[in-house]
C-alpha cells in the first residue's frame, strides 16, 4: 500500500485531491492544511508520495527530495481548472469550459431530473458521479448557484406546480408524488416558496 500526504492550503484543492478514490490505486492518503501539520504527518507516516502545494507556506516541504519519497508539486489554480482529480487536460478542451467538475455536475442533474421524487441524499448523488460528498457538495453549489437541498427542493416543487395546474389529484397524491410523505411538510414548504399554500396556488392557476 502507498502511502501518500497532501499538502495544501486552498481548501478546494485538499477536497479536490480527497475526493480521489485511493483505495483503488492501492494507496492510502492523508491531508494536511498546515506546514506544522504536514510535517507532523512526514514525521508519523513516512509517505512514499508527498503531493504538495507550491509557494507558501510549504516551501520547506517542496524540497524534501530522496530517503524514498517522491515529491510532486502542484499548483492549486490549475488543479482547480483540471478535467479530472489530478489527470491532465484532455486535448482540444479549453481551459474553464467543460470541465471534469462541469461534467459531473451535469450528470448529477440529469440523475435529479429523473429520480427528483426518490428518498435521494447528497452522498447518494455524490456516489452516483464518484466525487466526495464534501467535495461534491461544493462543486455542485459553484456550478448551479445553489445548495444540493434548494436544488432539489426547487425541482419537487416545480413538479409539484405542473401537477396542481394539470391535474385534478389531490394534494397528499401529489406530496407523494413528488417526494414528499408529509402533506404537512410539503403544503409548509410550498407555502415558504411560493408564497401561499398547494389548495390556493391550484386555485389561482390559469
Amino acid at each position: 500500500m502507498i502511502r501518500v500526504l497532501i499538502a495544501a492550503g486552498a481548501p478546494m484543492a485538499r477536497l479536490l485531491l480527497a475526493s480521489i478514490r485511493w483505495e483503488a490505486l492501492r494507496a492510502e492518503a492523508v491531508v494536511a492544511g498546515t506546514k506544522e501539520d504536514a510535517l507532523h504527518a512526514m514525521r508519523e507516516r513516512s509517505p512514499d508520495l508527498l503531493l504538495v502545494e507550491d509557494g507558501a507556506p510549504f516551501e520547506e516541504l517542496s524540497k524534501i527530495e530522496g530517503a524514498g519519497v517522491q515529491v510532486v508539486r502542484l499548483d492549486p489554480c490549475a488543479l482547480l481548472n483540471q478535467t479530472g482529480p489530478v489527470g491532465k487536460r484532455e486535448a482540444g478542451t479549453p481551459a474553464g469550459r467543460d470541465t471534469g467538475g462541469s461534467r459531473a455536475i451535469r450528470r448529477a442533474r440529469a440523475y435529479l431530473e429523473q429520480n427528483f421524487a426518490e428518498p435521494l441524499r447528497l452522498d447518494d448523488v455524490a456516489d452516483y458521479v464518484e466525487l466526495n460528498p464534501a467535495y461534491f457538495s461544493a462543486l455542485f453549489k459553484k456550478e448551479t448557484g445553489k445548495t444540493f437541498s434548494d436544488y432539489l427542493v426547487e425541482r419537487r416543487l416545480r413538479a409539484a406546480q405542473s401537477l396542481l395546474q394539470s391535474t385534478g389529484k389531490s394534494i397528499s397524491e401529489i406530496a407523494e408524488t413528488v417526494g414528499y410523505n408529509d402533506v404537512k411538510y410539503f403544503s409548509k414548504l410550498f407555502k415558504k416558496h411560493m408564497g401561499v399554500k398547494p389548495s390556493e396556488y391550484r386555485r389561482i392557476s390559469p
